[in-house]
């Protein structure tokens, strides 16, 4: 018994690093008011498998059919201004988080906010704030917190967690997808790196002591601006590539109407690239009532 006791006091400290999502409380949290013992999840501070066996949200979308162990855990009106809470003692000096929302039982999680470099920097607790967007559909939806460490092992941190939304709209999804790495998706973020998320969403929040770094080929097969993102990324361009506009002079050169030569021009196109991924479920001894 004692040497058990010593075994379990040398893995305290390892189980206690990191950091985890505590409001709201996610999925199979311990500190859920009655939540069965079976369904206590002890270990959130862990990362996602680097299979990604275990994403979305460490596995535990079964539990949205618990109404303790999965039920909401805030209420949160959309266009409101609210906030997210970690706590921990190893913050792998920061690095880059999103949080998002699923409003598809965990198919897509659309962004909602980025913070890019310095997330999280502060041992112990640590809140953020961001704003429900007014187009968040009424109901019960999925919270989720995601984080790429800068220093430390390659790995991807997230976590979920239950709530209401009020006074909601027709749904996120125009908004991007969360950015995905380092759980077997032929993406790798590199060491000593804070994540420039390529499609980071309207809502940004930036370190300026921790500028970041966008994903290049060297990291892998990684998500790419949407669509939306690089127009918008060029929008001011085609006002300054207003010189097409001076080759408009070929209508100077409408005397060559006689030559009746004309000239065709291209327009530039943009690769929407998504990336789908199945609802995964994990399979329990026990079976709960909606």
């Amino acid at each position: 018994m004692t040497k058990m006791l010593f075994l379990l006091s040398a893995l305290l400290p390892f189980v206690s690093a990191h950091m985890n999502l505590i409001s709201p409380m996610p999925l199979g949290y311990k500190g859920i008011p009655g939540i069965a013992e079976n369904l206590k999840d002890y270990n959130y501070v862990s990362p996602l498998s680097m299979t990604g066996a275990d994403f979305p949200c460490k596995g535990h979308l079964d539990l949205l059919s618990d109404k303790v162990a999965g039920g909401p855990q805030a209420t949160w009106a959309a266009g409101s201004t609210q906030s997210w809470t970690l706590e921990g003692s190893a913050t792998h000096s920061g690095g880059s988080c999103q949080v998002a929302i699923s409003e598809d039982l965990g198919k897509t999680f659309k962004v909602i906010k980025s913070y890019i470099g310095g997330c999280p920097l502060v041992t112990g607790t640590t809140t953020n704030s961001f704003v429900v967007p007014k187009a968040t559909k009424t109901g019960k939806q999925i919270f989720a917190w995601t984080w790429f460490n800068a220093v430390g092992n390659r790995e991807m941190y997230m976590n979920c967690a239950a709530v209401t939304i009020t006074g909601g709209g027709a749904g996120l999804a125009a908004l991007p997808e969360i950015f995905k790495a380092n759980i077997g998706n032929s993406c790798i973020v590199p060491a000593s790196v804070n994540v420039d998320f390529p499609n980071p969403g309207t809502d940004v929040a930036r370190s300026s002591a921790n500028a970041g770094t966008r994903p290049d080929a060297s990291w892998g097969t990684c998500s790419k601006p949407t669509a939306a993102l690089t127009a918008s990324f060029v929008a001011a361009a085609p006002e300054v590539a207003a010189a097409p506009e001076v080759a408009a002079a070929p209508e100077v050169a409408a005397a060559p109407e006689v030559a009746a030569d004309t000239t065709a021009g291209s327009s530039p196109e943009y690769i929407h690239e998504d990336a789908p991924y199945a609802l995964r479920k994990r399979s329990r001894s026990a079976r709960y009532a909606v």
